[in-house]
């Protein structure tokens, strides 16, 4: 697992889902559009939604903690999970990143979409 990444990601080798969500709190709409422009031109994943800002309470270095920031949701394929998290934490500002993925039930036209755009 990258270092930096929080908690742990499922085992993308199993299951028969080829659609997987990645969801990152970014500090501002620019590091989210920045970082979501990357991955998806370095074919990391298939497509990325920049969300409407949001407001997080977190505990932090023993203290809570409260910060306004922008959600970036990913969709991607098993096979590049690992790969997109090490690289969204590369380019994202935080000390901890936080990144969730799980698998998802896709329709066979998604499932078409990220063979040909991921090769998958």
């Amino acid at each position: 697992m990258p270092s930096g990444l929080v908690g742990v990601l499922p085992d993308t080798d199993q299951g028969d889902a080829t659609l997987w969500l990645v969801w990152v709190p970014c500090s501002s709409r620019e590091e989210a559009t920045l970082i979501a422009r990357t991955v998806v031109d370095e074919r990391l994943a298939v497509c990325a939604h920049v969300l409407p800002p949001m407001h997080s309470i977190f505990r932090w270095q023993g203290a809570v903690e409260s910060s306004d920031e922008t959600a970036l949701l990913l969709n991607t394929g098993a096979a590049q999970v690992d790969r997109l998290s090490a690289r969204i934490t590369a380019l994202h500002g935080y000390d901890l990143v936080a990144i969730t993925a799980w698998p998802a039930n896709g329709t066979a036209a998604m499932a078409g979409w990220l063979q040909a755009e991921l090769g998958e």
